[in-house]
């Protein structure tokens, strides 16, 4: 199969409705995958990252999922197995293999693996999970399309952390639009204090301040993203211009024009 994997519809759901192994939505689990293995595979998943009818995995904390076509399986109370769960010698590129409890008695498999490309899953279980998956959604390669930022406990994310992943980026470029354009706002690579956490209204955000090198009195900008709702918002300040970015509403706007007046106007 091509490393994309194929594209699979409704007609390639999950199967196990009947006998009570998929929920519409399951109750989040107890357990823990160990931090090495949720730091590097943690996130979510896919055989064609750019569909998003695609069947999708993630790697959390607390629980294993397997979505399509509005139906979920959830592998509960995970665990971080350094063995292959299979017969003979590990592939290539094996890493861990990350089990979960489906209902009661029957587990579903992530096997991951690493190449030059990153991470992926290999999907795959007990006799009663791979009856109900199907060789359509355990045979292809399911790519990470975007790793969790995964700081310590109550640690904020640095600007670096933030450039680098894709769900900031992609958050933050849909909410500059056209500003997009301008270096300074697309590389995020001018002076900027330091990240930090703030709440407006009860939302937990990342604050990010920047401005233009040698230029921040007429170039400069602050942004508030929430990585729960993956969006950014923001004021950018061009040469007296001032701009709005992500929609925010009438509230929003106001702490930002407020954050923007602490960062940058006061002496």
């Amino acid at each position: 199969m091509s490393e994309q994997g194929p594209k699979y519809g409704a007609a390639a759901a999950l199967t196990l409705a009947a006998a009570s192994l998929l929920s519409a939505v399951p109750a989040r689990a107890k357990g823990s995958i160990d931090a090495t293995a949720l730091r590097e595979f943690g996130g979510r998943y896919a055989a064609d990252c750019a569909d998003p009818g695609s069947t999708q995995l993630r790697v959390e904390a607390d629980a294993l999922f397997v979505e399509q076509a509005g139906q979920r399986m959830t592998g509960r109370n995970p665990v971080s197995a350094y063995r292959h769960f299979g017969t003979g010698v590990p592939p290539k590129n094996f890493q861990v293999a990350l089990t979960g409890e489906v209902r009661v008695g029957p587990k579903l498999i992530f096997r991951v693996y690493a190449d030059a490309a990153g991470p992926y899953i290999e999907l795959g279980g007990d006799a009663r999970v791979t009856a109900a998956l199907t060789p359509a959604l355990t045979t292809p390669r399911y790519r990470r399309c975007e790793p969790r930022v995964i700081a310590p406990s109550g640690a904020v994310p640095e600007m670096s952390v933030l450039i680098g992943d894709p769900a900031f980026k992609r958050a933050y470029l849909r909410a500059i639009g056209a500003k997009a354009s301008k270096r300074w706002l697309v590389r995020l690579d001018g002076p900027a204090a330091p990240t930090r956490a703030q709440r407006f209204d009860g939302t937990p955000y990342v604050v990010v301040a920047i401005c233009k090198a040698h230029d921040c009195y007429d170039h400069s900008a602050v942004f508030l993203y929430s990585a729960a709702q993956q969006r950014v918002f923001g004021l950018i300040q061009q040469r007296g211009v001032t701009t709005l970015a992500g929609a925010p509403d009438p509230a929003l706007a106001s702490q930002l024009n407020w954050l923007w007046r602490k960062e940058w106007r006061q002496p």
